[in-house]
């Protein structure tokens, strides 16, 4: 996580909402909502989740959570992260 300033609600416009399903692990509901974000990051090795994010601690915080919520910046944007929803917000 970043040292700058926790991220509210109202922090910055988010340019994806993507709904986290009960199918899926938060990591890929992660790289869904990236997906539907216009300045997306395309196939080279600095798009690898796990270069920025420890998969497998994502989902211990929050696959089994229902109040813990994770922020940090993935691919220059700003992220908040919680069991049912991924928001990515606009690049800071």
């Amino acid at each position: 996580m970043s040292e700058r300033t926790p991220l509210r609600a109202d922090a910055g416009t988010p340019v994806a909402r993507y709904p986290v399903s009960p199918d899926e692990s938060v990591c890929e509901a992660v790289l869904s909502a990236f997906e539907m974000v216009d300045d997306r990051p395309h196939e080279s090795s600095d798009t690898v989740l796990y270069d920025h994010v420890d998969p497998d601690a994502l989902s211990r915080l929050l696959d089994d959570a229902t109040e813990t919520r994770v922020e940090t910046r993935l691919w220059g944007h700003p992220v908040a992260v919680t069991p049912s929803l991924v928001t990515v917000y606009e690049r800071a």
